[in-house]
């Protein structure tokens, strides 16, 4: 019998394979960050486009490298998650006012009652962000 060889595995370059581990580092590190709370989870706000800028490195050195197209598809959706990282800690940003109002009158309410009307509260702040920017920069006239 001859033997059966193993097709050998294209080699990468070194700077890819660093910033395709940092993008990919970065990302999870967001999902963690998601998870922890609101003074922590604000730092998406840095992982975010810190995803986005390591997931550009890699694709630029993806050039000229053969066999890389998954790769490459996978840099890009990263860029796209770092994209909305960025945008839902921008959102964390602006509702951290009411978020903070909410879990801290959650902290005080002892009945059911008292946590309804707690998230009825909520829900104006809410409202009231919402008006406050959907208006924001539109002009009047008189």
């Amino acid at each position: 019998m001859a033997p059966t060889s193993t097709p050998e595995r294209p080699t990468l370059p070194r700077a890819l394979r660093r910033s395709s581990l940092w993008t990919f580092g970065l990302l999870a590190l967001s999902a963690l960050l998601w998870t922890v709370g609101l003074p922590g989870s604000l730092l998406v706000v840095v992982t975010g486009p810190a995803t986005i800028i390591f997931a550009i490195s890699a694709l630029l050195h993806t050039r000229g490298v053969d066999a890389v197209a998954g790769i490459r598809v996978w840099l890009w959706i990263a860029i796209a998650m770092g994209g909305m990282i960025l945008l839902g800690g921008i959102g964390l940003i602006l509702m951290r006012g009411p978020t903070e109002q909410l879990e801290a009158c959650l902290d005080r309410a002892l009945t059911e009652t008292a946590k309804r009307e707690c998230q009825v509260q909520y829900e104006e702040s809410y409202k009231e962000l919402l008006d406050r920017y959907a208006n924001y920069g539109k002009v009047t006239v008189r």
